[in-house]
């Protein structure tokens, strides 16, 4: 049937586009507005029109096409299945247990609804699933969306003749100014050391030849978080199963073919090999664990877990979540985030983007171009690409830049030796035949294997269900260590002598007792090559402004004029190689910086840093950085230090900043365009290796009285760094501090500056052997009333702290204490005494208790004087310990000297000092301000804790100390008082 048959059927069945009233949006909610148009709110739907696609079946009632109509024009897409979206082992998951158990299958059926089209005109991804057309185009560099509206909402408005529901398409448009992306560019030490090891050029030019040319398939393991699925279930009930696996379908199809377009060289295919649902959340997953949709520990979170699953046949992971995902409290809200250069890399080849609307696929696209080495295009390419760090139309094409990074990222993999996208992580079995059952091809050890890893096999529990694996299958590695109940064994498991599973139940077995072998065969990698190819090749060089010539404001540095050609002499065709080497050069205008060298390499760093930790907001940035000269590879690039915990290794940021053109990075080594490249061309030029020397020069400047022809440049001190500790704490020490030289052995002066410190004499030790310990603390009085008598005790000590015995004197000493008169009728019941009212809760102590006391008005009292129980300590109640003893003076003059003492906090935050200091001189100070006690004030009135107000009570007095030091005595004393009722 031509084209032109089509489109008259087309018209004479009258499927014009018919106008749809606004006001039917209304009754949207902010669900169905995000799920049609990506918006929660009316004022945001997008300029679109209402159409009736018209769907083509061949004689087979396969879908052949579709017509539809784009700004007021019909196009008719030719279509074609999308044949390899799914793995033909893909192992089916569901999690609803909360040990994380569940349910497997294997070959479970997805629906074959999605389409692709690719021509010169346009690229298209399509699906029908339940006769209803979702999908992308990208024609005229415009990326317009097709979708249905919300099933409860069909009958608002009129089918067409052929059945087909209302749909709208729109052209997807979003403000510049939209933060996105949330790409996790967290550096490591180790990673850059890897980095170094594994490569020897930092940019791996665009159109070198790669290593090998087949055909690149990214094996996807596709995870559903349970807040998505509970989303789809709310919404589709028993349908939520099958809707979820065309959500992701039909995604897929739309990043597919984002990486099949004439710009994407080489072409991406994506399988999916591990479709799992979370019923149950992991508990590695819980929302507190990631403050309910944080993206970064979400991300992190996700990494961790997919790591560590016992079987990982999948190159790249993928969370689909139902929380709005952020960077942090109150900061804005993002749709996905990645981790940069993550793409084969187990614990760094993950992603987590949001389920809940269908164009999040650009952001998936987006996203995984960076876990493919592809950085943001800004400032190198415009931003007009996928790979910008900001959305917005017409952003649909591939940029020179992030090809450049995506071919030298395939390079780094093919170079290491390890690229899992020309591998399989999942062998091709042979289908299973039509007469065997899955458990007679996969026997319970091999399930458990493949739900939960190498090492896994069946065990049985102590106390088993009577229809054993059949009714729930236990895994685990031995019959002691970790065991796990995981799934129902699969139909026709072996589950007893000559039995097997059917329908849950473990039944005599009445057919052949056999177990097929399986085979195994390397995943097929398909080499294509196109047909009438042009190659690109260079235009000429263009002219390098040697003047005026601009130095960067860093010591050290070059003036740098630069020469550009590009690979349109002709252009490279219908996926035609690109163009060989190196498209810019580097004059020197000006060897001689100086007056225009006013700050180190290590304070501009530190200063662009500063600037992305004020913009980002990133509470993990220090603000400071330093030029990573060990590193040659990453010697011009920017990168920000993260706070580290103390004794980990050292983390970096890199946001996409180079060091200036011309910035010194080594050994008569300068910075171009990020790269750190030797002077060469008798020092005049900065090329690649693959480059020749320039027919162009530029004259550099001669400064008067210096002869800097035959002088190299040499290296640059870094900043001093911190003092260390003196050596000595008496008669003299010494300390020292260092600073580096960015290049080894060329700075002129010292890397090391010492100087004297603790010069005071060292105080003479008269006692060096045993000695008396302070005294404690007195401790309780041994009677409420009259007189009674506490005690306070010592210990004899070595100066190694060890108990010794030889020390003169005694450890104890006793006094009287609560001298407080007692009563003359001591109230007393059946010839035991009574005991006063309770006296108010002290404090909470350090150890969570807090103690009240009553005191025995007549000895003897039935029962005990004090009573505690459990409390939380206040966060604002804190104590500090007793000051140290006063430190030597700091100068041998006693008038100039200062001399300090110390305290630490024993419970809570603290308020006030650590530390306290004071002049020498106040050791002359004549000692008539010794301590002494004040005179006793007023007895308090009659306490009692009782609400009648009557009967036993307490008074109290207390006196102050007054002077230097401590005053020997109690601070208060008490006696107990009546009050008549």
């Amino acid at each position: 049937m031509t084209q032109f048959s089509i489109l008259f059927i087309f018209l004479c069945h009258l499927l014009l586009l018919i106008p749809v009233i606004n006001s039917i949006y209304q009754f949207f909610t902010p669900d169905e507005l995000r799920y049609t148009f990506g918006v929660t709110e009316l004022s945001k739907v997008p300029k679109h029109n209402t159409i009736y696609p018209k769907s083509i079946f061949n004689q087979n009632n396969q879908l052949n096409g579709i017509i539809i109509q784009i700004n007021g024009e019909d196009k008719y897409i030719s279509l074609e299945k999308t044949e390899d979206l799914i793995h033909e082992e893909v192992k089916h998951i569901t999690r609803d247990k909360n040990n994380g158990g569940g349910i497997l299958r294997l070959n479970n059926n997805f629906q074959e609804c999605h389409y692709q089209h690719l021509s010169n005109e346009m690229t298209a991804a399509i699906s029908n699933c339940d006769n209803e057309i979702k999908g992308t185009l990208i024609h005229n560099d415009s990326f317009y969306v097709i979708h249905p509206i919300p099933e409860k909402h069909h009958s608002r408005v009129k089918r067409s003749d052929d059945g087909m529901p209302l749909h709208v398409i729109y052209k997807r448009e979003i403000p510049p100014e939209a933060d996105f992306c949330g790409l996790d560019n967290t550096i490591t030490t180790e990673d850059l050391i890897e980095d170094e090891a594994g490569i020897h050029e930092d940019v791996f030019i665009v159109g070198q030849q790669l290593s090998q040319e087949s055909n690149l398939v990214v094996e996807i393991g596709v995870f559903v978080d349970q807040l998505l699925w509970t989303h789809f279930n709310s919404k589709y009930g028993s349908q939520a199963t099958s809707k979820l696996q065309d959500y992701t379908l039909t995604m897929f199809n739309n990043i597919q073919i984002m990486y099949k377009q004439p710009t994407a060289i080489p072409k991406l295919n994506f399988k999916i090999v591990r479709f799992e649902i979370f019923k149950q959340q992991p508990s590695a997953l819980h929302p507190n664990l990631h403050q309910s949709g944080n993206a970064q520990l979400l991300l992190d979170r996700f990494c961790k877990y997919q790591r560590n699953l016992g079987v990982r046949d999948w190159d790249f992971a993928i969370l689909l979540t139902g929380y709005d995902i952020h960077r942090g409290i109150n900061s804005k809200s993002i749709s996905g985030i990645a981790r940069l250069d993550g793409m084969c890399d187990p614990w760094n080849t993950c992603a987590v983007s949001e389920g809940m609307d269908f164009t999040s696929a650009f952001i998936s696209t987006h996203e995984l171009g960076h876990s493919l080495g592809m950085r943001h295009d800004e400032p190198y390419c415009p931003s007009k690409f996928i790979m910008s760090s900001s959305l917005g139309p017409g952003k649909v094409t591939w940029s020179t830049c992030s090809l450049r990074d995506y071919h030298s990222f395939l390079q780094r993999l093919d170079s290491r030796g390890r690229n899992c996208l020309r591998t399989t992580n999942l062998p091709e079995r042979l289908k299973i035949p039509t007469d065997l059952l899955p458990g007679q091809l996969y026997d319970a050890n091999l399930q458990c294997q493949l739900m939960h890893g190498p090492g896994y096999h069946q065990i049985t529990p102590r106390i088993d269900h009577y229809d054993g694996i059949c009714f729930m299958m236990w895994c685990g590695q031995n019959s002691f260590g970790r065991i796990i109940t995981s799934h129902p064994a699969l139909e026709g498991t072996f589950c007893g002598p000559n039995k097997w599973c059917q329908l849950g139940r473990c039944v005599p077995y009445t057919g052949a007792h056999r177990q097929p072998d399986t085979l195994t065969t390397p995943y097929p990698l398909k080499t294509t090559k196109p047909f009438n190819t042009v190659d690109g090749d260079w235009s000429s060089w263009s002219t390098a402004r040697c003047s005026p010539c601009t130095c960067p404001n860093i010591v050290g540095s070059i003036g740098i004029a630069k020469a550009t050609r590009t690979c349109t002499n002709p252009s490279p065709q219908n996926g035609g190689e690109e163009c060989s080497g190196s498209n810019i050069i580097g004059l020197v205008c000006n060897r001689y910086c100086e007056n225009s060298n006013t700050i180190s390499v290590n304070q501009y760093i530190t200063d662009k840093c500063g600037e992305h930790k004020a913009n980002k907001k990133d509470p993990e940035l220090t603000g400071a950085g330093s030029q990573l000269t060990r590193f040659p590879q990453r010697a011009c690039k920017v990168f920000c230090d993260v706070k580290t915990a103390r004794g980990t290794q050292k983390n970096y940021r890199f946001f996409g900043d180079n060091l200036p053109d011309g910035t010194s990075c080594g050994w008569d080594k300068y910075c171009l365009d990020g790269e750190c490249l030797s002077l060469s061309c008798d020092n005049t030029a900065l090329i690649n290796r693959d480059v020749s020397c320039p027919n162009q020069k530029c004259i550099s400047p001669k400064v008067s009285g210096y002869q800097f022809e035959s002088k190299s440049i040499g290296g640059i001190w870094s900043a001093w760094g911190p003092w260390n500790s003196c050596s000595a704490t008496c008669n003299g020490g010494v300390r020292q501090r260092a600073r580096s030289c960015s290049v080894p052995g060329k700075c002129e002066g010292s890397a090391q500056e010492l100087t004297s410190c603790n010069t005071h004499e060292c105080p003479v030790i008269k006692k060096v052997g045993p000695s008396w310990t302070t005294w404690e603390s007195w401790n309780s009085c041994s009677a409420s009333c009259n007189k009674g008598s506490q005690a306070r005790y010592r210990r004899c000590t070595t100066p190694q702290n060890v108990i010794a015995y030889s020390c003169q004197g005694d450890s104890m000493e006793i006094r009287t204490c609560e001298e407080i008169q007692c009563p003359k009728n001591r109230p007393t019941k059946n010839n035991v005494g009574v005991w006063a009212s309770w006296q108010s809760w002290g404090t909470c102590g350090s150890n969570g208790m807090q103690f009240r006391y009553r005191l025995c008005m007549a000895e003897p009292c039935d029962g005990s004087g004090q009573e505690r129980m459990s409390c939380i300590q206040d966060k604002n109640d804190y104590k500090w310990s007793l000051w140290s003893s006063w430190g030597y003076c700091t100068n041998n003059n006693y008038k100039q000297g200062t001399k300090s003492r110390t305290r630490h906090c024993q419970k809570g935050n603290c308020i006030g000092d650590s530390r306290e200091t004071k002049p020498c001189y106040e050791n002359k100070i004549s000692k008539q301000n010794q301590a002494s006690w004040g005179g006793w004030g007023y007895f308090s009135q009659c306490t009692i804790d009782d609400s009648t107000g009557c009967g036993y009570g307490i008074q109290k007095r207390v006196r102050k100390c007054y002077g230097n030091g401590n005053c020997k005595g109690i601070e208060y004393e008490s006696k107990t008082c009546y009050v008549k009722c």
